[in-house]
């Protein structure tokens, strides 16, 4: 690894992916990774694009000198040569997973020099293609490395159509936004499930809707209800591969009082039905559980 200082607080690591892609022969590594605790001392950066996808857990995620709490589902987007470095904040290790992709039109200079933001993002479009290309990546179906490579590649498109050039933002993005969200943002994660409005996540930092909105749109691209559907389907998609709970239980114990609505957004957000959902990540994550839930029907 090659070390450079480049101030008091952080060093900087160059993370060769050579490695990796000579021992499978392709330009795709996959990783499941877990977030060590601890405070974040030094950042890496690397020559490939990596995609991530937190299965389990919190922390802080630290990309290109800005710093965004996570939660389960979160998605990030890294360009080559971007600075970054995630630590686990609650309880107990968070769990990502990880895809790197050398990618020849996104490693040029122009590419490399960040002219789209590397970050977090909660795009529907986006959430669907990432969670295909998860399965796809644990269940090695026959040809899955053309198929994630598609998938990656729109992924890709979507993405940079919704994140427009660092240039856009000019005077009218405010840096903060992020760092004032971090109090509600917690509180939404460790209270999807009660009866939470835009109206009282707006009055939990003392402010107005509209402003509520504004720091939503200005550090993740989303609206504030836009953040809990995610956070409540995030937290659904867990007890639906790891439990055998009806799924009218699982969508009243994540905040939905109408079967309808949990369906509606579930839909949205992972591109397919609860029911899908369980019976593809059921295969994937238990086929022994699977198996017996077939001898007993």
């Amino acid at each position: 690894m090659q070390k450079q200082e480049i101030g008091p607080v952080y060093e900087t690591e160059y993370a060769p992916m050579d490695w990796y892609f000579r021992e499978n022969g392709t330009n795709l590594h996959i990783d499941f990774y877990t977030v060590p605790k601890g405070r974040i001392t030094h950042l890496h950066y690397h020559d490939a694009v990596e995609l991530g996808l937190c299965l389990d857990g919190e922390g802080l995620f630290r990309i290109d000198g800005s710093e965004y709490p996570f939660g389960p589902g979160a998605m990030t987007v890294i360009y080559p040569n971007r600075l970054h470095r995630a630590c686990s904040t609650g309880s107990r290790e968070s769990r990502w997973f990880f895809l790197t992709i050398r990618d020849p039109q996104r490693t040029q200079p122009e590419q490399a020099a960040g002219e789209r933001r590397s970050g977090f993002t909660s795009d529907s479009t986006v959430g669907i293609l990432m969670r295909q290309i998860l399965i796809e990546c644990e269940t090695f179906p026959p040809r899955y490395e053309t198929c994630v490579l598609g998938l990656y590649h729109a992924l890709m498109v979507y993405y940079e159509r919704m994140t427009p050039p660092r240039e856009y933002f000019g005077e009218d993005r405010d840096p903060s936004a992020m760092e004032k969200l971090e109090p509600l943002l917690h509180h939404i994660r460790t209270h999807y499930m009660d009866n939470l409005t835009a109206r009282s996540m707006a009055e939990f930092l003392f402010v107005h809707e509209s402003t509520l909105r504004y720091w939503f749109r200005r550090a993740l691209a989303i609206t504030p209800l836009q953040y809990l559907h995610q956070t409540r389907v995030n937290a659904a998609c867990t007890m639906l591969q790891y439990s055998a709970a009806p799924i009218t239980q699982i969508a009243e114990q994540v905040g939905y009082q109408s079967l309808s609505a949990f369906h509606r957004n579930f839909i949205t957000i992972c591109g397919c039905a609860p029911r899908e959902f369980r019976r593809k990540k059921t295969v994937v994550s238990d086929p022994e559980r699977q198996n017996s839930e077939e001898d007993r029907s």
